[in-house]
């Protein structure tokens, strides 16, 4: 069966109360990203993700899905999730730069990258940066336990200083804009 956009956010609800959700939502992804293809025709013909590099497909409460566009050299600032998210990446492959706290200031933590298809569940302490500065670009799927964007719980970090910020979308993105690979 083809995959539907439509038909896998109505599966994602369905397991969301379940205590294994994050596992059950994982198995779902890691379906749904052996059919790249079927997932661009979905997403081109919606048109968000070739606008904005990606498109919201849900979001309430307790449960935020959306697709990226990791063009290749993307980077973003160092920010966390507030909460547990689900990752595929179904086309290319995507650089994470992940940090830790040490002595009260964030730390590089070591570099993963992530190959299509693979699924990750990434946990809800994670700190990491997106980096496609050694990628060819990537296409991806983020599903969060939360409202994700906005979430007041949420932090950032100023990519040129690792200095933690108020946590907005905007800044997020407006930093992401200008970011270069960690050192």
């Amino acid at each position: 069966m083809a995959f539907s956009i439509a038909r896998f956010v109505e599966d994602c609800r369905a397991v969301r109360a379940r205590p294994d959700w994050a596992d059950a939502v994982a198995g779902l992804l890691a379906e749904a990203v052996r059919e790249p293809g079927a997932i661009d025709a979905e997403v081109a013909l919606r048109g968000s993700s070739a606008r904005k590099g990606f498109d919201v497909w849900l979001q309430s409460g307790d449960l935020t899905i959306y697709q990226v566009e990791g063009r290749p050299g993307l980077i973003s600032p160092p920010h966390d999730h507030a909460g547990v998210a689900v990752v595929g990446v179904y086309r290319g492959s995507e650089g994470y730069q992940n940090y830790r706290m040490a002595a009260g200031r964030l730390a590089p933590a070591g570099r993963v990258t992530v190959e299509a298809p693979d699924v990750a569940v990434l946990s809800p302490d994670l700190i990491h940066a997106l980096d496609n500065s050694d990628s060819p670009g990537s296409g991806s799927i983020h599903i969060y336990d939360n409202a994700h964007f906005d979430l007041a719980q949420r932090r950032l970090w100023n990519p040129d200083t690792l200095v933690e910020a108020p946590y907005s979308t905007a800044q997020q993105f407006k930093w992401t804009k200008g970011a270069r690979p960690a050192a």
